[in-house]
């Protein structure tokens, strides 16, 4: 593929694109039924209706979701904001799933549309209007739409390229207004030869960013429709299309299977409840790799940057996130407590797929139990083999491990006689404290333990198993085990508000289970 093709690709697309847009504004059908198109269109009477319809597309085909909001409006008996107002969580729960399921994920989407609705009439008084009101930046407008429940990069972009490109709002610019990375859009741009075959979205959102910078979000009119139509996974139409003389694709025998990049490997790291906003809360916006500043995550971030592959934060309210993706203020999200709304398996599985996630083979996980639980339930439809090599450790052992990996990787690139694994480490670090352990373990070993499980929980509340506890102490199966003396030290530490979840038949046995309130 010649570099002036890419021009000359590049150059007629951007020509086509503003040319779509100097035009009249065409009314495409958004919705199926024209009722419902009706209702989303309408943003000045129901501004509301197009923001949820926004929060709605994902996981389903477009058009079922642009029509969600006239479905319930015949299901409710109305859809004005007032009256939205006043439902409940359970009742939105009720009008997604009866008398028929109306998306996939109908809890998650019921709990977005209502934190949605809530946040439009404390931000904006009840009008939804008024975020792109006023011929905004298109920055703010972007900003804006992420500020919802469930609204990630993609579909808040979405968003500000509909109401500009369709529904002709005036912005004072449109150059943060970028370009809806999915899979069809991700395929195009790759066969046409702008980026690698298995290029993530970020890489497609930064060339497009260098190819028009004015209004990067412009080439979706172009890339979208066409990988729906022409430029599809299997048997493309290139005879068809009318980018094809320039296209490396269709300029490219494909009667030898073409090969693929293998091994591609990614980092995932749990972020932290301390972030940059509780010691400087007038820090602002922040890029997700500067947010987080616990000891734990910082050396999670330097064994990640060590590996020179792909990294990623799994953030407990925005899912998987690069490091430059921008939080635009501080949050306290948790996954064992509902009530902070944190990202649920629905929604990152869904950003697997928008972000392209797929393409990996090996991920490595490093984080606590629950974030290696909704990792690996993501990724469960892919191919990607996922490795959790700390797991099973507490926060302090997981850092002081990673510090002793990186503190030996040093010294053997230095040449220095070290010969070291990973793996050795942390069969190492386990076996230390084990021998440790179990050659000192009593009443005191116990306490110390849950201590330990206290102060590293995060969440209002963790449960306790003796069995568990046990274990992670090191203690001695056989005829001298102190399986008695654990079960006395979690009964004794027990407070006001502490339950007893389930309790052996002589009370002190493997399945005594404490759920203790947390903080103590």
């Amino acid at each position: 593929m010649q570099q002036t093709d890419l021009v000359i690709l590049q150059n007629r697309m951007i020509a086509k694109a503003l040319d779509e847009l100097s035009r009249a504004a065409v009314s495409v059908p958004f919705a199926v039924k024209v009722e419902a198109d009706q209702l989303l269109k309408d943003i000045d009477g129901h501004p509301h209706a197009f923001v949820i319809a926004c929060l709605m597309d994902r996981q389903i085909k477009a058009e079922r979701a642009w029509g969600i909001p006239y479905e319930l409006q015949q299901r409710l008996g109305s859809f004005e904001f007032p009256f939205l107002l006043q439902l409940s969580l359970q009742e939105l729960e009720h009008a997604m799933e009866q008398p028929t399921p109306l998306h996939r994920f109908n809890t998650v989407m019921a709990k977005n549309m209502y934190t949605a609705i809530h946040h439009i009439s404390d931000a904006y008084d009840g009008n939804a209007g008024a975020i792109w009101a006023g011929r905004p930046s298109s920055t703010t407008v972007v900003r804006r739409f992420l500020e919802f429940d469930g609204m990630g990069p993609k579909i808040a972009n979405m968003a500000a390229n509909i109401l500009v490109r369709d529904f002709r709002v005036e912005l004072a610019d449109h150059s943060a207004i970028d370009i809806s990375v999915d899979i069809q859009v991700r395929r195009v741009f790759s066969r046409m030869g702008f980026v690698p075959e298995r290029a993530s979205n970020e890489d497609v959102i930064k060339r497009v960013r260098k190819m028009y910078p004015e209004y990067p979000g412009v080439f979706d009119i172009v890339l979208w429709e066409l990988g729906r139509t022409l430029c599809r996974p299997e048997n493309p139409m290139c005879a068809s299309c009318e980018w094809a003389a320039q296209c490396a694709y269709a300029n490219t025998d494909h009667t030898l299977q073409i090969s693929k990049e293998a091994g591609m490997k990614l980092v995932i790291i749990g972020c932290s409840k301390s972030k940059i906003w509780d010691k400087n809360p007038s820090a602002g916006p922040q890029k997700a790799g500067n947010v987080y500043v616990s000891p734990y995550f910082k050396a999670k971030r330097r064994f990640a940057e060590s590996r020179g592959c792909d990294w990623m934060i799994l953030s407990r309210k925005y899912g998987f996130v690069r490091p430059d993706f921008v939080i635009p203020r501080s949050y306290d999200a948790t996954f064992n407590k509902l009530s902070t709304c944190p990202i649920s398996v629905q929604e990152l599985t869904r950003q697997v797929e928008e972000q392209g996630l797929g393409r990996y083979d090996e991920i490595t996980v490093i984080g606590g139990a629950e974030y290696i639980k909704r990792i690996r339930g993501a990724f469960c439809g892919t191919r990607a083999k996922i490795e959790a090599p700390f797991a099973g450790h507490g926060i302090g052992e997981q850092e002081h491990m990673i510090n002793q990996v990186l503190h030996e990787e040093e010294l053997a690139q230095r040449g220095e006689p070290v010969t070291v694994t990973l793996q050795s480490v942390v069969s190492r670090h386990r076996a230390r404290i084990g021998a440790r352990q179990a050659a000192t373990v009593n009443t005191e070993t116990f306490r110390e333990a849950l201590r330990q499980v206290f102060n590293e929980s995060k969440a209002s509340f963790v449960d306790v198993t003796s069995g568990e506890l046990y274990r992670m102490v090191g203690g001695r199966t056989g005829r001298d085990h102190k399986m008695p003396g654990c079960c006395n030290a979690m009964t004794k530490a027990m407070q006001s508000g502490d339950t007893i979840l389930a309790k052996p038949p002589k009370g002190r046995g493997a399945t005594l289970t404490i759920r203790y309130i947390l903080p103590r």
